[in-house]
């Protein structure tokens, strides 16, 4: 907060802000992206994952701050859409359920220890080394799926239509 001239209460509205984009927005956009192929899709949202994030590292001013963090949830909002169903798609035959374990527990991992270490990264170097960090890793993650991601054509898309009937559905 202090280093972009702000209070703490207003710094924090990044969370809110954050929470909201990607509540908001994840429903639309999937839809939106339903017809691109998976491994552009994926390769896509993580470029622009690191990216936002470098920007966050490197922001100077509030405003800047702000719209890295909101490209940055605008990749959460369609990537946790995707992930788990992609995962199940190039795993190996009979090896879905495996996948699926991969992707739930690395989503639990980077909850329980991320967070933490994020925290105590910044504590000691500053903010900004923690999304530079979060930048780095985010590079060398497109780099390993830009190589080993196969391309996966869009299947079993939805619409914009099809939500009405999902939100009539009473499960």
């Amino acid at each position: 907060a202090s280093s972009l001239g702000k209070t703490e209460s207003s710094t924090g509205i990044l969370m809110t802000v954050y929470a909201w984009v990607v509540a908001v927005m994840s429903l639309p956009l999937t839809v939106l992206t339903s017809r691109i192929n998976r491994r552009t899709l994926v390769l896509s949202l993580l470029a622009l994952f690191v990216l936002a994030n470098g920007f966050s590292a490197f922001a100077g001013v509030f405003a800047t701050l702000v719209v890295a963090r909101i490209c940055i949830a605008l990749c959460h909002s369609v990537f946790w859409s995707i992930a788990t169903p992609l995962a199940t798609r190039v795993a190996p035959q009979g090896k879905n359920a495996k996948a699926l374990g991969v992707v739930v527990t690395a989503t639990s991992l980077a909850t329980v220890l991320g967070v933490p270490l994020g925290t105590i990264l910044g504590h000691h170097l500053g903010w900004r080394s923690a999304f530079g960090v979060v930048a780095g890793v985010g590079f060398l993650v497109f780099l390993v799926l830009r190589g080993d991601l196969p391309s996966e054509p869009s299947n079993n898309a939805g619409s914009f239509r099809s939500l009405k009937d999902f939100a009539r559905n009473p499960n």
